[in-house]
């Protein structure tokens, strides 16, 4: 299954298997993400890197992530949980998104 925090309209999710099987045979030790978003390509990623540098153009898409590198795994997830439990699930709800 794959993992996100959230989701929205534009997501890449669908595309992380492939990407992996594409980045598999590379030899670069650089990951660099220009639009994250949600994160759904990067919390998926199949293959170490020695170093991440993500961005996304919104701030506030930022701000979470700079918040969320903090945590530790279980955390993390308690934090998803709590943003569902608070906003509601959008693949349940509409209204949630």
């Amino acid at each position: 299954m794959k993992d996100y925090l959230f989701k929205y309209t534009g997501r890449k999710s669908f595309f992380s298997e492939q990407f992996n099987e594409m980045i598999a045979p590379l030899k670069e030790k650089i990951y660099i993400e220009s639009f994250l978003g949600s994160g759904a390509i990067f919390s998926n990623l199949k293959k170490e890197f020695e170093l991440y540098i993500i961005n996304d153009f919104s701030s506030e898409i930022i701000s979470i992530w700079n918040a969320i590198k903090q945590f530790n795994y279980e955390e993390f997830f308690d934090f998803k949980k709590f943003i569902i439990d608070k906003f509601g699930d959008i693949k349940e709800n509409k209204e949630s998104y």
